[in-house]
Protein backbone atom coordinates (compact mmCIF):
# COMPACT_ATOMS: atom_id res chain seq x y z
CA UNK A 1 0.00 0.00 0.00
CA UNK A 2 1.44 3.31 -1.09
CA UNK A 3 1.36 6.45 1.00
CA UNK A 4 1.73 9.54 -1.18
CA UNK A 5 2.67 13.03 -0.11
CA UNK A 6 0.48 15.32 -2.22
CA UNK A 7 1.12 18.91 -3.20
CA UNK A 8 -1.37 21.50 -1.97
CA UNK A 9 -3.04 23.72 -4.52
CA UNK A 10 -2.45 27.45 -4.54
CA UNK A 11 -5.22 29.42 -2.83
CA UNK A 12 -8.26 29.89 -5.03
CA UNK A 13 -9.60 33.38 -5.52
CA UNK A 14 -12.33 34.02 -3.01
CA UNK A 15 -14.22 37.00 -1.71
CA UNK A 16 -15.12 37.49 1.93
CA UNK A 17 -17.58 40.00 3.25
CA UNK A 18 -17.95 40.85 6.92
CA UNK A 19 -21.43 42.16 7.61
CA UNK A 20 -21.50 45.45 9.49
CA UNK A 21 -22.94 45.25 12.97
CA UNK A 22 -24.07 41.72 13.92
CA UNK A 23 -21.74 39.57 15.97
CA UNK A 24 -21.95 36.05 17.35
CA UNK A 25 -24.25 35.50 20.31
CA UNK A 26 -22.99 35.40 23.88
CA UNK A 27 -22.26 32.23 25.82
CA UNK A 28 -25.10 29.83 26.59
CA UNK A 29 -25.77 26.48 28.18
CA UNK A 30 -27.15 23.69 26.02
CA UNK A 31 -23.87 22.74 24.36
CA UNK A 32 -22.33 23.28 20.94
CA UNK A 33 -22.35 21.27 17.70
CA UNK A 34 -18.95 21.87 16.14
CA UNK A 35 -18.94 19.25 13.38
CA UNK A 36 -21.12 17.03 11.23
CA UNK A 37 -21.86 14.38 13.85
CA UNK A 38 -21.21 16.55 16.95
CA UNK A 39 -18.10 14.67 18.15
CA UNK A 40 -15.29 12.34 17.10
CA UNK A 41 -17.40 9.28 17.96
CA UNK A 42 -19.97 10.46 15.38
CA UNK A 43 -22.66 10.14 18.05
CA UNK A 44 -24.91 12.89 16.69
CA UNK A 45 -26.03 13.26 20.31
CA UNK A 46 -26.14 16.51 22.29
CA UNK A 47 -25.32 15.48 25.84
CA UNK A 48 -25.46 19.03 27.23
CA UNK A 49 -29.13 19.55 26.40
CA UNK A 50 -31.43 19.20 29.43
CA UNK A 51 -34.30 21.61 28.66
CA UNK A 52 -35.71 20.10 25.44
CA UNK A 53 -37.06 16.80 26.74
CA UNK A 54 -40.10 15.01 25.30
CA UNK A 55 -42.62 17.44 26.77
CA UNK A 56 -40.77 20.52 25.50
CA UNK A 57 -40.09 18.98 22.08
CA UNK A 58 -43.83 18.83 21.43
CA UNK A 59 -43.92 22.63 21.59
CA UNK A 60 -41.10 23.39 19.15
CA UNK A 61 -41.94 26.26 16.81
CA UNK A 62 -39.92 28.45 14.41
CA UNK A 63 -38.06 31.35 16.02
CA UNK A 64 -36.42 32.56 12.81
CA UNK A 65 -35.81 31.47 9.23
CA UNK A 66 -32.70 32.09 7.13
CA UNK A 67 -32.80 32.02 3.33
CA UNK A 68 -29.54 31.71 1.38
CA UNK A 69 -30.70 33.60 -1.71
CA UNK A 70 -32.07 36.50 0.34
CA UNK A 71 -28.63 37.02 1.86
CA UNK A 72 -26.48 37.11 -1.27
CA UNK A 73 -25.74 33.40 -1.47
CA UNK A 74 -26.44 30.64 -3.98
CA UNK A 75 -27.26 26.94 -3.77
CA UNK A 76 -28.87 24.80 -1.08
CA UNK A 77 -27.77 23.31 2.24
CA UNK A 78 -27.15 19.56 1.99
CA UNK A 79 -25.27 19.29 5.26
CA UNK A 80 -25.57 19.66 9.01
CA UNK A 81 -24.79 23.16 10.31
CA UNK A 82 -22.10 23.70 12.93
CA UNK A 83 -22.81 25.76 16.05
CA UNK A 84 -19.83 27.11 17.98
CA UNK A 85 -18.84 30.18 20.00
CA UNK A 86 -22.24 31.81 19.56
CA UNK A 87 -22.38 31.48 15.76
CA UNK A 88 -23.99 29.04 13.38
CA UNK A 89 -21.88 28.06 10.35
CA UNK A 90 -23.36 26.64 7.16
CA UNK A 91 -22.23 26.16 3.56
CA UNK A 92 -24.12 25.57 0.33
CA UNK A 93 -24.00 22.84 -2.25
CA UNK A 94 -25.15 23.16 -5.86
CA UNK A 95 -28.92 23.59 -6.00
CA UNK A 96 -29.33 20.64 -8.40
CA UNK A 97 -27.32 17.86 -10.04
CA UNK A 98 -26.73 20.02 -13.11
CA UNK A 99 -26.25 23.40 -11.39
CA UNK A 100 -22.86 25.02 -10.87
CA UNK A 101 -23.88 27.33 -8.02
CA UNK A 102 -23.25 26.89 -4.30
CA UNK A 103 -20.11 27.56 -2.31
CA UNK A 104 -21.63 30.24 -0.06
CA UNK A 105 -20.34 30.01 3.52
CA UNK A 106 -22.18 31.92 6.24
CA UNK A 107 -21.59 32.66 9.89
CA UNK A 108 -24.87 33.62 11.56
CA UNK A 109 -25.65 34.82 15.06
CA UNK A 110 -26.89 31.54 16.55
CA UNK A 111 -29.70 33.23 18.49
CA UNK A 112 -31.00 35.72 15.92
CA UNK A 113 -29.96 34.37 12.50
CA UNK A 114 -28.32 37.65 11.50
CA UNK A 115 -25.37 37.37 9.12
CA UNK A 116 -22.01 37.97 10.82
CA UNK A 117 -19.91 37.21 7.75
CA UNK A 118 -20.20 35.58 4.33
CA UNK A 119 -17.52 33.93 2.21
CA UNK A 120 -18.11 32.96 -1.42
CA UNK A 121 -16.11 29.99 -2.69
CA UNK A 122 -15.88 29.20 -6.39
CA UNK A 123 -17.17 25.64 -5.97
CA UNK A 124 -20.05 23.94 -4.13
CA UNK A 125 -19.72 22.53 -0.63
CA UNK A 126 -21.56 19.33 0.26
CA UNK A 127 -19.69 18.84 3.54
CA UNK A 128 -20.62 20.18 6.94
CA UNK A 129 -18.34 22.82 8.45
CA UNK A 130 -16.04 21.82 11.29
CA UNK A 131 -15.11 24.58 13.73
CA UNK A 132 -11.98 24.21 15.84
CA UNK A 133 -9.10 26.37 17.07
CA UNK A 134 -10.44 29.56 15.52
CA UNK A 135 -10.87 28.01 12.06
CA UNK A 136 -13.75 26.76 9.93
CA UNK A 137 -12.78 23.69 7.87
CA UNK A 138 -14.66 22.59 4.74
CA UNK A 139 -14.15 20.10 1.93
CA UNK A 140 -15.04 21.66 -1.42
CA UNK A 141 -16.53 19.71 -4.30
CA UNK A 142 -14.58 20.81 -7.37
CA UNK A 143 -14.88 18.06 -9.99
CA UNK A 144 -11.59 16.21 -10.72
CA UNK A 145 -9.64 18.30 -8.19
CA UNK A 146 -11.59 18.50 -4.91
CA UNK A 147 -9.96 20.50 -2.16
CA UNK A 148 -10.15 21.40 1.52
CA UNK A 149 -10.05 24.90 2.96
CA UNK A 150 -9.64 26.57 6.32
CA UNK A 151 -11.32 29.94 6.94
CA UNK A 152 -10.85 32.33 9.82
CA UNK A 153 -13.71 31.67 12.25
CA UNK A 154 -14.21 35.36 13.04
CA UNK A 155 -13.91 36.93 9.57
CA UNK A 156 -14.31 34.18 6.97
CA UNK A 157 -10.93 35.02 5.42
CA UNK A 158 -9.18 32.19 3.59
CA UNK A 159 -6.27 30.74 5.57
CA UNK A 160 -5.30 27.86 3.29
CA UNK A 161 -6.55 25.69 0.41
CA UNK A 162 -5.24 22.21 -0.44
CA UNK A 163 -6.15 19.87 -3.30
CA UNK A 164 -6.98 16.43 -1.86
CA UNK A 165 -7.14 14.37 -5.08
CA UNK A 166 -6.49 14.72 -8.82
CA UNK A 167 -8.14 11.59 -10.24
CA UNK A 168 -10.51 12.09 -13.15
CA UNK A 169 -14.06 12.02 -11.79
CA UNK A 170 -13.06 12.59 -8.15
CA UNK A 171 -15.17 14.69 -5.77
CA UNK A 172 -15.79 15.06 -2.05
CA UNK A 173 -18.87 14.84 0.14
CA UNK A 174 -16.99 13.83 3.30
CA UNK A 175 -16.92 16.39 6.13
CA UNK A 176 -13.53 17.33 7.64
CA UNK A 177 -12.63 15.75 10.98
CA UNK A 178 -10.09 17.70 13.03
CA UNK A 179 -7.98 16.15 15.81
CA UNK A 180 -4.34 16.08 16.95
CA UNK A 181 -3.64 19.16 14.79
CA UNK A 182 -4.67 17.20 11.68
CA UNK A 183 -7.61 17.25 9.28
CA UNK A 184 -9.01 13.99 7.87
CA UNK A 185 -11.16 14.14 4.72
CA UNK A 186 -12.31 11.50 2.23
CA UNK A 187 -12.61 11.50 -1.56
CA UNK A 188 -15.34 9.83 -3.60
CA UNK A 189 -15.85 9.52 -7.35
CA UNK A 190 -19.41 10.10 -8.52
CA UNK A 191 -18.13 11.55 -11.78
CA UNK A 192 -16.00 8.48 -12.43
CA UNK A 193 -18.82 6.17 -11.35
CA UNK A 194 -21.21 7.70 -13.88
CA UNK A 195 -18.92 6.74 -16.76
CA UNK A 196 -20.72 6.81 -20.08
CA UNK A 197 -23.84 8.29 -18.51
CA UNK A 198 -22.10 11.57 -17.72
CA UNK A 199 -18.82 11.63 -19.63
CA UNK A 200 -19.15 9.30 -22.62
CA UNK A 201 -16.12 7.46 -21.28
CA UNK A 202 -16.95 4.03 -19.80
CA UNK A 203 -13.31 3.39 -18.93
CA UNK A 204 -13.21 6.25 -16.44
CA UNK A 205 -14.78 3.97 -13.83
CA UNK A 206 -11.78 1.69 -13.86
CA UNK A 207 -9.30 4.53 -13.35
CA UNK A 208 -10.76 5.65 -10.01
CA UNK A 209 -10.31 4.38 -6.45
CA UNK A 210 -11.45 6.04 -3.25
CA UNK A 211 -8.89 7.94 -1.21
CA UNK A 212 -8.41 9.95 1.97
CA UNK A 213 -6.05 12.67 3.10
CA UNK A 214 -4.58 13.80 6.39
CA UNK A 215 -3.62 17.49 6.35
CA UNK A 216 -1.81 19.74 8.77
CA UNK A 217 -4.45 21.78 10.60
CA UNK A 218 -2.44 25.01 10.64
CA UNK A 219 -0.97 25.07 7.14
CA UNK A 220 -3.02 22.63 5.06
CA UNK A 221 0.15 20.75 4.09
CA UNK A 222 -0.61 17.17 3.03
CA UNK A 223 0.76 14.66 5.53
CA UNK A 224 -0.74 11.58 3.88
CA UNK A 225 -2.75 10.82 0.78
CA UNK A 226 -3.67 7.15 0.51
CA UNK A 227 -6.01 4.91 -1.46
CA UNK A 228 -8.67 2.45 -0.32
CA UNK A 229 -7.46 -0.07 -2.93
CA UNK A 230 -3.74 -0.85 -2.96
CA UNK A 231 -1.53 -0.26 -5.99
CA UNK A 232 -1.15 -4.00 -6.61
CA UNK A 233 -4.90 -4.62 -6.51
CA UNK A 234 -5.58 -1.57 -8.65
CA UNK A 235 -3.28 -3.00 -11.32
CA UNK A 236 -5.39 -6.19 -11.20
CA UNK A 237 -8.45 -4.18 -12.24
CA UNK A 238 -10.11 -3.45 -8.90
CA UNK A 239 -11.67 0.02 -8.72
CA UNK A 240 -14.18 2.12 -6.78
CA UNK A 241 -14.56 2.27 -3.01
CA UNK A 242 -15.16 6.02 -2.76
CA UNK A 243 -15.07 7.57 0.72
CA UNK A 244 -18.37 9.46 0.90
CA UNK A 245 -18.78 9.39 4.64
CA UNK A 246 -17.21 11.23 7.57
CA UNK A 247 -14.66 9.44 9.73
CA UNK A 248 -15.01 8.56 13.40
CA UNK A 249 -11.79 8.77 15.43
CA UNK A 250 -10.82 6.77 18.52
CA UNK A 251 -8.43 9.07 20.39
CA UNK A 252 -7.52 6.31 22.86
CA UNK A 253 -5.98 4.16 20.13
CA UNK A 254 -5.41 6.84 17.45
CA UNK A 255 -7.40 4.93 14.86
CA UNK A 256 -9.95 6.31 12.38
CA UNK A 257 -12.92 4.42 10.95
CA UNK A 258 -14.79 5.37 7.78
CA UNK A 259 -17.18 3.76 5.30
CA UNK A 260 -16.42 3.03 1.65
CA UNK A 261 -18.57 2.81 -1.47
CA UNK A 262 -19.32 0.15 -4.04
CA UNK A 263 -16.88 -1.38 -6.55
CA UNK A 264 -16.70 0.13 -10.05
CA UNK A 265 -15.45 -3.06 -11.70
CA UNK A 266 -17.04 -6.50 -12.03
CA UNK A 267 -15.27 -8.04 -9.01
CA UNK A 268 -15.82 -6.75 -5.49
CA UNK A 269 -12.72 -5.78 -3.54
CA UNK A 270 -12.87 -6.47 0.23
CA UNK A 271 -12.22 -2.77 0.94
CA UNK A 272 -15.34 -1.67 -0.97
CA UNK A 273 -18.81 -1.65 0.69
CA UNK A 274 -16.84 -1.75 3.90
CA UNK A 275 -15.77 -0.04 7.11
CA UNK A 276 -12.02 0.53 6.99
CA UNK A 277 -9.69 1.18 9.92
CA UNK A 278 -6.83 3.65 9.45
CA UNK A 279 -3.79 4.42 11.61
CA UNK A 280 -3.82 8.14 12.45
CA UNK A 281 -0.95 8.16 14.96
CA UNK A 282 2.02 10.08 13.53
CA UNK A 283 4.39 8.29 15.91
CA UNK A 284 3.79 4.87 14.33
CA UNK A 285 5.46 3.55 11.16
CA UNK A 286 2.02 2.56 9.81
CA UNK A 287 0.71 6.15 10.03
CA UNK A 288 -1.90 6.74 7.33
CA UNK A 289 -2.19 3.08 6.34
CA UNK A 290 -5.15 0.72 6.46
CA UNK A 291 -5.05 -1.56 9.49
CA UNK A 292 -8.18 -3.61 8.93
CA UNK A 293 -11.48 -3.96 7.10
CA UNK A 294 -15.00 -5.08 7.87
CA UNK A 295 -16.78 -5.97 4.61
CA UNK A 296 -20.55 -5.45 4.60
CA UNK A 297 -23.25 -6.75 2.28
CA UNK A 298 -21.78 -7.31 -1.18
CA UNK A 299 -23.35 -5.72 -4.24
CA UNK A 300 -25.07 -8.90 -5.37
CA UNK A 301 -26.88 -9.35 -2.04
CA UNK A 302 -25.94 -13.02 -2.37
CA UNK A 303 -23.74 -14.58 0.35
CA UNK A 304 -20.30 -15.18 -1.07
CA UNK A 305 -21.06 -13.60 -4.42
CA UNK A 306 -18.41 -11.06 -5.42
CA UNK A 307 -18.73 -10.89 -9.22
CA UNK A 308 -21.19 -8.55 -10.95
CA UNK A 309 -21.40 -9.52 -14.66
CA UNK A 310 -23.22 -6.29 -15.59
CA UNK A 311 -20.03 -4.35 -14.80
CA UNK A 312 -17.78 -6.53 -16.96
CA UNK A 313 -19.05 -4.73 -20.08
CA UNK A 314 -20.09 -1.29 -18.96
CA UNK A 315 -23.23 0.24 -20.49
CA UNK A 316 -24.29 3.00 -18.14
CA UNK A 317 -24.45 3.77 -14.44
CA UNK A 318 -28.01 2.47 -14.14
CA UNK A 319 -27.08 -0.92 -15.59
CA UNK A 320 -23.84 -1.50 -13.74
CA UNK A 321 -24.35 0.09 -10.34
CA UNK A 322 -27.48 -1.41 -8.78
CA UNK A 323 -27.82 -2.51 -6.07
CA UNK A 324 -24.99 -0.08 -5.13
CA UNK A 325 -24.53 -0.93 -1.44
CA UNK A 326 -22.20 1.85 -0.28
CA UNK A 327 -21.41 2.39 3.37
CA UNK A 328 -22.56 5.92 2.64
CA UNK A 329 -23.54 6.77 6.20
CA UNK A 330 -20.89 7.70 8.75
CA UNK A 331 -19.87 5.16 11.44
CA UNK A 332 -20.41 5.42 15.21
CA UNK A 333 -18.05 4.32 17.98
CA UNK A 334 -19.71 2.76 21.03
CA UNK A 335 -19.21 0.15 23.75
CA UNK A 336 -21.66 -2.66 24.52
CA UNK A 337 -22.59 -4.00 27.96
CA UNK A 338 -19.85 -6.64 27.71
CA UNK A 339 -17.25 -3.90 27.36
CA UNK A 340 -16.55 -4.60 23.70
CA UNK A 341 -15.44 -1.55 21.76
CA UNK A 342 -17.52 -1.55 18.60
CA UNK A 343 -17.81 0.45 15.39
CA UNK A 344 -21.21 0.48 13.70
CA UNK A 345 -22.42 1.73 10.33
CA UNK A 346 -25.61 1.84 8.30
CA UNK A 347 -25.21 0.38 4.81
CA UNK A 348 -27.43 1.07 1.79
CA UNK A 349 -28.37 -2.62 1.83
CA UNK A 350 -30.67 -1.71 4.73
CA UNK A 351 -28.42 -3.34 7.31
CA UNK A 352 -26.76 -1.73 10.35
CA UNK A 353 -23.46 -3.53 11.01
CA UNK A 354 -21.42 -3.64 14.22
CA UNK A 355 -17.80 -4.81 14.26
CA UNK A 356 -15.11 -5.17 16.92
CA UNK A 357 -12.84 -2.13 16.66
CA UNK A 358 -9.71 -4.10 17.49
CA UNK A 359 -10.18 -7.10 15.19
CA UNK A 360 -12.64 -5.62 12.63
CA UNK A 361 -14.60 -8.86 12.86
CA UNK A 362 -18.39 -8.66 12.74
CA UNK A 363 -20.23 -8.85 16.07
CA UNK A 364 -23.88 -8.34 15.00
CA UNK A 365 -25.98 -6.91 12.20
CA UNK A 366 -29.61 -5.83 12.08
CA UNK A 367 -31.88 -5.11 9.13
CA UNK A 368 -33.36 -1.62 9.59
CA UNK A 369 -34.92 -1.11 6.15
CA UNK A 370 -34.85 -2.35 2.61
CA UNK A 371 -32.48 -1.72 -0.29
CA UNK A 372 -33.70 0.46 -3.12
CA UNK A 373 -31.32 0.50 -6.07
CA UNK A 374 -28.91 3.41 -5.91
CA UNK A 375 -31.00 5.63 -3.67
CA UNK A 376 -31.56 6.18 0.03
CA UNK A 377 -30.14 4.32 3.00
CA UNK A 378 -27.44 6.94 3.60
CA UNK A 379 -28.72 8.25 6.95
CA UNK A 380 -26.07 8.45 9.68
CA UNK A 381 -27.35 7.07 12.98
CA UNK A 382 -27.23 8.63 16.45
CA UNK A 383 -26.10 6.99 19.70
CA UNK A 384 -27.19 8.49 23.04
CA UNK A 385 -25.36 6.01 25.27
CA UNK A 386 -28.40 3.73 25.52
CA UNK A 387 -29.72 3.18 22.00
CA UNK A 388 -28.58 3.49 18.39
CA UNK A 389 -31.21 5.43 16.45
CA UNK A 390 -31.06 4.61 12.77
CA UNK A 391 -33.38 5.70 9.96
CA UNK A 392 -33.97 2.90 7.48
CA UNK A 393 -35.10 3.18 3.90
CA UNK A 394 -37.83 1.82 1.61
CA UNK A 395 -39.99 2.08 3.64
CA UNK A 396 -38.74 4.82 5.94
CA UNK A 397 -38.42 3.37 9.44
CA UNK A 398 -36.87 4.76 12.64
CA UNK A 399 -35.38 2.02 14.81
CA UNK A 400 -33.85 2.16 18.27
CA UNK A 401 -31.27 -0.63 18.49
CA UNK A 402 -29.57 -2.09 21.55
CA UNK A 403 -25.77 -1.67 21.40
CA UNK A 404 -25.47 -5.24 22.70
CA UNK A 405 -26.78 -7.66 20.09
CA UNK A 406 -28.51 -5.07 17.92
CA UNK A 407 -32.06 -6.01 18.91
CA UNK A 408 -34.87 -3.50 18.49
CA UNK A 409 -36.07 -1.45 21.46
CA UNK A 410 -38.72 0.06 19.20
CA UNK A 411 -39.51 0.71 15.56
CA UNK A 412 -41.69 3.52 14.20
CA UNK A 413 -42.62 4.45 10.62
CA UNK A 414 -41.22 7.57 9.03
CA UNK A 415 -43.45 6.76 6.04
CA UNK A 416 -41.36 8.67 3.52
CA UNK A 417 -40.36 5.72 1.34
CA UNK A 418 -36.85 6.71 0.32
CA UNK A 419 -34.95 8.18 3.26
CA UNK A 420 -31.64 10.07 3.18
CA UNK A 421 -31.55 12.36 6.20
CA UNK A 422 -29.37 11.64 9.22
CA UNK A 423 -30.61 11.31 12.80
CA UNK A 424 -29.85 13.57 15.79
CA UNK A 425 -30.79 13.12 19.43
CA UNK A 426 -30.77 15.03 22.71
CA UNK A 427 -32.44 14.88 26.14
CA UNK A 428 -34.60 11.86 25.43
CA UNK A 429 -35.74 13.00 21.97
CA UNK A 430 -34.76 11.64 18.53
CA UNK A 431 -35.04 13.97 15.52
CA UNK A 432 -34.94 13.63 11.74
CA UNK A 433 -36.21 15.44 8.68
CA UNK A 434 -37.73 13.31 5.94
CA UNK A 435 -38.32 13.28 2.22
CA UNK A 436 -41.97 14.25 2.70
CA UNK A 437 -40.67 17.65 3.79
CA UNK A 438 -41.41 17.17 7.49
CA UNK A 439 -39.56 17.58 10.79
CA UNK A 440 -40.17 14.51 12.96
CA UNK A 441 -39.42 13.81 16.63
CA UNK A 442 -39.85 10.68 18.73
CA UNK A 443 -39.49 9.85 22.41
CA UNK A 444 -36.09 8.13 22.55
CA UNK A 445 -37.18 5.70 25.26
CA UNK A 446 -40.58 4.61 23.99
CA UNK A 447 -40.65 5.58 20.31
CA UNK A 448 -43.87 7.53 20.78
CA UNK A 449 -44.13 10.25 18.08
CA UNK A 450 -43.84 13.72 19.62
CA UNK A 451 -43.81 16.16 16.73
CA UNK A 452 -44.51 16.38 13.00
CA UNK A 453 -44.09 19.81 11.39
CA UNK A 454 -44.28 20.86 7.75
CA UNK A 455 -41.03 22.53 6.77
CA UNK A 456 -42.75 23.96 3.70
CA UNK A 457 -45.29 25.70 5.91
CA UNK A 458 -42.68 26.83 8.44
CA UNK A 459 -40.54 28.43 5.72
CA UNK A 460 -43.49 30.04 3.98
CA UNK A 461 -43.07 28.01 0.82
CA UNK A 462 -46.67 26.89 1.08
CA UNK A 463 -46.23 23.37 -0.26
CA UNK A 464 -44.62 20.08 0.66
CA UNK A 465 -40.87 20.29 0.23
CA UNK A 466 -40.10 16.72 -0.65
CA UNK A 467 -37.16 14.53 -1.68
CA UNK A 468 -34.37 16.39 0.08
CA UNK A 469 -34.89 18.51 3.13
CA UNK A 470 -31.32 18.86 4.29
CA UNK A 471 -29.01 16.22 5.64
CA UNK A 472 -29.12 16.63 9.38
CA UNK A 473 -30.19 18.61 12.42
CA UNK A 474 -27.89 20.37 14.88
CA UNK A 475 -29.00 20.77 18.51
CA UNK A 476 -27.24 23.44 20.55
CA UNK A 477 -27.93 26.33 22.95
CA UNK A 478 -31.42 24.87 23.66
CA UNK A 479 -32.30 25.35 19.99
CA UNK A 480 -32.91 22.93 17.11
CA UNK A 481 -31.37 24.05 13.78
CA UNK A 482 -32.92 22.48 10.69
CA UNK A 483 -31.71 22.99 7.08
CA UNK A 484 -34.40 22.35 4.50
CA UNK A 485 -34.94 22.49 0.75
CA UNK A 486 -34.91 25.69 -1.23
CA UNK A 487 -31.91 27.11 0.65
CA UNK A 488 -33.78 27.63 3.93
CA UNK A 489 -32.66 27.02 7.51
CA UNK A 490 -35.10 27.18 10.44
CA UNK A 491 -34.23 27.65 14.10
CA UNK A 492 -36.80 26.00 16.37
CA UNK A 493 -37.33 26.89 20.01
CA UNK A 494 -39.65 25.41 22.61
CA UNK A 495 -42.60 27.56 23.66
Amino acid sequence: MTVIVAVGAPPVLLTAARAAGPTCAGSSSGGEWRQYSHDLNNSRFQGDEHDLGPAAAKTLAPAWTFLVSANGGTGSMNNTPAVADGCLFVATDASSFTATDGGSVFALNADTGQVVWKQQLKDPVASSPTVKDGRVFLSVNRSDTPYAVALDEHTGALLWSTTIDTQKGSDTFSSPVVFDHMVFVGVSGSGAEAGTTATGNPGIRLTFRGSYSLLDESTGATLVHNFVISDDDFKKGFAGGGVWSTAAVDLATRDAYVGTGNPFNADEHPNTNAIIKIDVDRRRPTFGQLLGTYHGTNDLYVPGGTHKPACAVYVDVFTCDPPDFDMGASPQLFTDTAGRRLVGDHQKSGVYHAADRDTMQGVWKTTVGGPFGQFGGEATASFDGTSIFVAGNAPGLMSALRPTGGGDRWVQPIADGLHFQSVSSADGVTYATDTRGLLDAWDSTTGVPLLVRSLGADTGQGEAQGFSTGWGIAIARHHVYVPTSGGYLVMYRGV
